[in-house]
């Protein structure tokens, strides 16, 4: 995790403990309807972190620029036929799975095939279509460096990805 995103983290629950700490004095000094709607929105503020899964959130990938980010959204269709092939699944199998709410991952584990090899297949595709990006002038070499140094837990992320963890559902 960046020091950006650690920091973000830490004012999250700074913003928490703030106010239950307001909401304990203004109970504390009778000014009840006060502190219930302050401890009310700190209560609610701590039950939704703590509802948020790990990879959820702008935090289960180290921080990607935007056109790195890009780079990456850009692959995953394919990564996903490639996964399809590992698994031994037609790429439209795989999409009628998905679009099913099944994850690679568990479509992998019905078919009896591990994750380790699903992964390392998404992460040299992905690795050889950057450096093809970066050869031929279309990304940036230390833009894609840095692509494919977070390429094993993006392809992590990819194949335990649900459709209703996309943001529009879009595959």
């Amino acid at each position: 995790m960046s020091s950006r995103g650690a920091f973000s983290r830490v004012i999250w629950w700074v913003i928490i403990a703030f106010g239950l700490v307001v909401t304990a004095f203004l109970i504390l000094e009778r000014y009840y309807l006060f502190g219930a709607i302050i401890g009310g929105f700190a209560v609610l503020r701590l039950i939704y972190t703590l509802s948020l899964p790990d990879r959820r959130g702008p935090l289960w990938l180290p921080p990607l620029n935007h056109s790195e980010r890009a780079l990456l959204r850009s692959m995953a269709r394919d990564e996903f036929l490639v996964a399809a092939g590992v698994i031994g699944i037609s790429g439209a199998q795989l999409r009628q799975d998905f679009n099913r709410g099944m994850s690679i991952a568990e479509m992998a584990t019905s078919a009896g095939v591990a994750l380790g090899p699903i992964i390392d297949a998404i992460v040299s595709d992905a690795s050889a279509r950057i450096d093809q990006a970066v050869a031929q002038g279309s990304v940036a070499r230390a833009e894609g460096d840095s692509a494919k140094s977070k390429l094993r837990t993006w392809a992590e992320r990819l194949v335990n990805t649900h459709k209703r963890d996309l943001p529009s559902g879009r595959y």
